[in-house]
């Protein structure tokens, strides 16, 4: 794996690969400065970000990076480029909100492959795009000192460093401390649109709300993702080439229930603890989604380009009529036309729906929606 930031010349510590080469992922990991202020001279580094003037703002980060994969996807990658496959990479742009200073970009490649090197550097130059405009930077790039998300700091990373799977994946799995989150996501079939860039672009620069453990983490999709067919799995979603992943992360920070420690009922007992940012989390996707019913819709023709939502990160605001008002409610959202299916192997396997939880399979004939939560059949 090389880990890293921008390509620099290769030194000595990239030439010694592993003893088992078929273990090798490369990889980079990079970060962008940010300023709170407007353009600056000496340096100037500029925010695009939260500078809404810039022109910069929505094309150097999100804009570039979407495209990359829709064309990618497409095979319609500029001419220079269409020499390289870039089905092995996978990458996570963490775009923070303004509060945590940075915004970061983790990146994985196979580093069996000896061009891994040029096509990482490749694919940092096209994403980067307009950084620079001869001597004048607008965005400067650092090393991710910081933790993002669920990933840590990777200061060590910034050059591409080549590593065995097993090394690569320990450094980028520290979780870091115990907190409270909420997810949120969606599926993306093409880059995003301009009222979806601006939505992001409020929520992440709003001065109403503060908390560098905010983002939105966009994953790279297609590839090998992509190549089975939508109804061989539970998961139906074969054709984005975006994973949007929005996150907030708190600490509880009061003894609410007098308990003498800190712990989830401390927010069950007091619900400002976490009402900020749950606020802030669902108006950040629902203005992105405002055209679609509050929601990413799976109907193929949406201008919105979306395809529902991941259900390894469960979301009971998708059950809401007051937040989703699409027609289309979460077992649409996650399993498509997959849930009848599902639901017969429900039947075949929990007929007495053991295994349940707000937003489980329901047994057919059931109502989809509600709490999912009536009691086991005991056989009497």
């Amino acid at each position: 794996m090389l880990v890293g930031g921008r390509p620099a010349p290769l030194g000595p510590r990239h030439g010694a690969a592993p003893a088992v080469p078929s273990l090798v992922e490369d990889g980079g990991d990079r970060t962008r400065a940010q300023a709170a202020a407007s353009r600056a001279s000496d340096p100037p580094i500029n925010d695009p970000i939260s500078v809404a003037s810039s022109t910069h703002t929505v094309e150097t980060r999100p804009r570039r990076y979407g495209q990359f994969f829709e064309y990618e996807e497409a095979g319609t990658l500029p001419h220079n480029m269409r020499a390289y496959t870039f089905r092995d990479m996978f990458t996570l742009l963490k775009l923070t909100h303004m509060s945590a200073g940075k915004v970061g970009l983790i990146v994985q490649l196979d580093g069996t492959r000896t061009d891994s090197p040029a096509r990482l550097k490749a694919f940092l130059d096209y994403i980067t795009e307009g950084f620079t405009t001869g001597s004048h930077t607008y965005v400067g790039e650092t090393v991710l000192d910081r933790q993002m998300g669920e990933h840590s700091a990777q200061k060590e990373s910034f050059i591409p460093t080549l590593l065995p799977w097993l090394t690569a994946t320990q450094t980028l799995n520290e979780s870091g401390p115990n907190r409270c989150g909420k997810y949120k996501s969606a599926y993306h079939t093409k880059a995003f649109t301009d009222d979806q860039i601006d939505a992001i672009h409020r929520h992440l620069t709003t001065g109403t709300y503060s908390n560098p453990d905010a983002l939105l983490q966009v994953d790279s999709y297609g590839g090998a993702v992509n190549d089975t067919a939508s109804d061989a799995t539970a998961v139906p979603q074969r054709s984005s080439v975006l994973k949007l992943q929005y996150q907030a992360y708190w600490s509880w920070d009061k003894d609410a229930d007098s308990n003498a420690v800190y712990d989830y009922r401390d927010a069950e007992k007091d619900p400002t603890i976490a009402g900020r940012h749950l606020n802030w989390i669902r108006a950040f996707y629902e203005d992105v989604y405002r055209t679609t019913g509050g929601v990413p819709t799976v109907a193929a023709s949406t201008s919105a380009h979306t395809d529902g939502c991941y259900v390894n990160y469960p979301d009971t605001d998708l059950d809401d009529p007051g937040r989703n008002t699409s027609g289309q409610p979460a077992h649409r959202l996650y399993y498509k036309e997959n849930y009848t299916r599902l639901q017969r192997t429900k039947q075949r396997w929990d007929p007495h729906n053991v295994f349940r939880h707000a937003q489980s399979i329901r047994l057919p004939g059931k109502n989809p929606s509600g709490s999912g939560a009536a009691a086991p059949k005991t056989g009497k």
